[in-house]
């Protein structure tokens, strides 16, 4: 995966490594994340972070301008700036 995350100016650059890489058998290329399950995001905060989802809840809501702002909760995280918590829902 090549994905510029949330530095949306690269994007364009991204776009173009993809468009131009090789046919491999067996490879796969794509400009973003891809979707995944509830065991792949356990198993991305558990290794990237040293965290655990058990018990972790989100929460959408209409924000400012009809955007969705979504609240991250965990029973671990006992205040809502612990950076524990922050890093493992950001990377």
């Amino acid at each position: 995966m090549i994905t510029p995350e949330q530095r949306r100016q690269l994007r364009p650059l991204v776009a173009a490594i993809v468009e131009r890489a090789p046919d491999i058998s067996g490879w796969e290329f794509y400009a973003y994340r891809q979707p995944g399950d509830v065991g792949d995001a356990t198993a991305t905060v558990a290794g990237r972070a040293g965290g655990d989802l058990t018990g972790a809840m989100v929460r959408a809501q209409r924000g400012e301008h009809n955007r969705i702002d979504l609240c991250f909760c965990t029973p671990r995280a006992t205040h809502h700036h612990d950076r524990r918590w922050i890093r493992s829902t950001s990377n």
